[in-house]
């Protein structure tokens, strides 16, 4: 007995550091290199489903993150019939395909977040989505009215720093009141960075589990700055909460896209070599299918990148 109490202690620390959920939303692999995520929207799906053979790379993912809420509205991304053309249709049978695979299941939405009053309702439709669709974790991603403070997101002014904190955390508050043993993640959209820039410090961080932060960008400069930056302010939010994870959100680009792009795919390879994070996100969005299984003239596709990305491959680099 007296060598189990020491075990249990040690037990309940572990718990206590990470909030109780013990990190358990992504499939560690043994290989090294980053854990892969993919984040996709129901067209996406569509789109996967329709490539035929985009979703055999399904073992290669880390987790999913699936698109499951829109602001106040959780319901039309409920589970339909099996064929459906609707959108839950399309997220039932991805999730189970994914589930079956290995893959653990997560979730984003897009939220608006004008009021704190109304953050909170987005953050309560949120969790509640979130728990029927038993998803490990769950990402607010911000859209540009949370910028604003208003649904027109067009034209100045702003809204203030105080503002974008209390609406945002009126949402986490919300979603853990309604699901406390999910993971909530945050998501700032792309542009725009120096007004939400100044929100994210530390200890505010700190009250999340973990940031999600798109680093598209068509300059390859500006891909490696935003990578560099926020890599480094996720280092010091893991000093106050142990559990935080950073996942820096990488755009797949598409079959057509313009050779502004270019390179985009590959860039991962040289970023993860000099300055290796934990994990690496893939929006998808719409493009699942092209992007997973096909790659475009600029880049090679998904399934092979992120065996090289691990170091079980390697990419001739032109």
């Amino acid at each position: 007995m007296r060598f189990l109490i020491p075990i249990l202690l040690g037990v309940f620390v572990l718990l206590a550091a990470t909030g109780g959920k013990a990190r358990s939303w992504f499939r560690r692999r043994s290989s090294k290199g980053p854990q892969v995520v993919a984040w996709i929207t129901p067209s996406g799906i569509k789109s996967a489903y329709k490539a035929g053979n985009a979703l055999q790379t399904l073992p290669l993912w880390s987790a999913t993150s699936v698109k499951i809420t829109d602001g106040k509205q959780g319901s039309g991304y409920r589970d339909k019939p099996n064929g459906s053309q609707s959108n839950g249709g399309w997220i039932d049978d991805y999730m189970q395909e994914a589930r079956a695979a290995g893959v653990p299941v997560s979730g984003h939405g897009f939220h608006y977040l004008i009021t704190p009053e109304s953050s909170a309702v987005e953050g309560a439709r949120a969790a509640e989505s979130a728990l029927f669709h038993n998803v490990k974790a769950y990402s607010c991603n911000c859209e540009r009215q949370w910028l604003k403070g208003r649904m027109d997101s067009k034209g100045k002014p702003h809204a203030s720093t105080g503002h974008l904190r209390a609406t945002a955390m009126a949402f986490n508050k919300a979603f853990r009141s309604v699901a406390p043993n999910i993971r909530i993640h945050i998501t700032p959209m792309m542009n725009n960075r120096h007004i939400w820039l100044p929100v994210l410090t530390p200890e505010w961080l700190a009250q999340w589990d973990g940031l999600e932060r798109m680093v598209f960008a068509t300059s390859p400069n500006t891909r490696r700055k935003r990578w560099t930056a926020t890599r480094e302010l996720a280092a010091k939010v893991r000093k106050i909460n142990p559990s935080f994870s950073y996942v820096p959100l990488w755009a797949t680009g598409s079959v057509e896209q313009s050779t502004s792009y270019a390179g985009a795919q590959l860039q991962t390879l040289g970023l993860e070599s000099q300055e290796p994070t934990e994990f690496l996100g893939v929006y998808f969005g719409n493009l699942g299918g092209t992007m997973w299984a096909t790659g475009n003239q600029y880049g090679p596709p998904w399934s092979k990148l992120i065996p090289a990305l691990q170091g079980r491959t390697t990419i001739k680099v032109v």
